[in-house]
């Protein structure tokens, strides 16, 4: 796994709508850390599916730690994706932590109730 991957800009074919996303791998305390930044919004959604499914499926990695504190916007399409790769680690016996969500996703978390679904650990 590389110690980090460059920003990414997706292209939503639906709205023609450009969004920034970032996505660092590291390895740490036997865990790989996703450091997120920039929006997790339709137009980016599938970037980090596809590199976190690579993650899971192709390297065998079931703990991965999201570190949101760099993530200025979710919607809907990247609450999706964050609770479905949550499903798919807990379907193969891993974990996923959200570390550190600024207070736009803490709340998105509150409100559909995920906080009751999902580890957020705020530090």
């Amino acid at each position: 796994m590389p110690a980090s991957s460059p920003t990414g800009r997706s292209m939503s074919s639906s709205t023609g709508v450009a969004s920034e996303l970032s996505l660092r791998f590291k390895r740490e305390a036997g865990q790989v850390v996703v450091q997120v930044g920039g929006e997790l919004d339709c137009a980016s959604t599938q970037l980090l599916l596809e590199r976190l499914l690579d993650v899971i499926e192709a390297q065998g990695n079931l703990v991965i730690a999201l570190d949101l504190s760099g993530v200025r916007f979710i919607d809907s399409s990247g609450l999706h994706a964050v609770v479905s790769i949550h499903g798919l680690l807990q379907a193969r016996g891993g974990t996923l932590v959200l570390r550190r969500p600024p207070l736009t996703v803490r709340r998105l978390l509150e409100i559909t109730g995920m906080t009751d679904v999902l580890t957020v650990a705020h530090a």
